[in-house]
């Protein structure tokens, strides 16, 4: 028997989850690696800060939904796990953007990164009394 509060118990959907965090990860680096971006002709200050923290919203999102799928302590501590995973990946992806001719690594960027992980460990903490196993249900009465 489960307890409660942890993971869903099933190898697919363990695999399933880490599979689609690492997915998205692999685009964030593929944007990274590209060259120049091309010009959208939009002169919104700050445009690009709102791209990385959607980036790392999203990726924060997934990464907490894969933690929670675990067993134990994973699941438990989902928000922080995903957190510290999403800082880690923001910080090696600047040093790469930094290599990539015509890019830059900026810690602008990086807090930017930061505030998205937060931002959906803050969201997940907010939604988890209404989930099970990482699906939002209806509240009983």
């Amino acid at each position: 028997m489960r307890r409660r509060g942890t993971g869903d118990g099933t190898r697919g959907a363990r695999a399933w989850a880490w599979a689609v965090t690492a997915a998205w990860a692999a685009v964030i680096f593929l944007v990274s690696s590209i060259p120049e971006l091309p010009d959208t002709g939009l002169e919104l200050p700050g445009l690009d800060r709102v791209a990385h923290f959607a980036e790392y919203l999203v990726l924060g999102l997934l990464l907490c939904r894969s933690c929670a799928v675990q067993d134990g302590p994973w699941a438990r501590h989902a928000g922080i796990l995903a957190v510290a995973a999403a800082v880690v990946y923001g910080a090696l992806d600047e040093l790469h953007q930094g290599l990539v001719p015509g890019r830059s690594a900026e810690l602008g960027d990086l807090l930017a990164d930061v505030c998205g992980a937060v931002a959906a460990a803050l969201v997940w903490a907010a939604t988890k009394r209404k989930r099970r196993c990482g699906v939002l249900v209806e509240e009983r009465k």
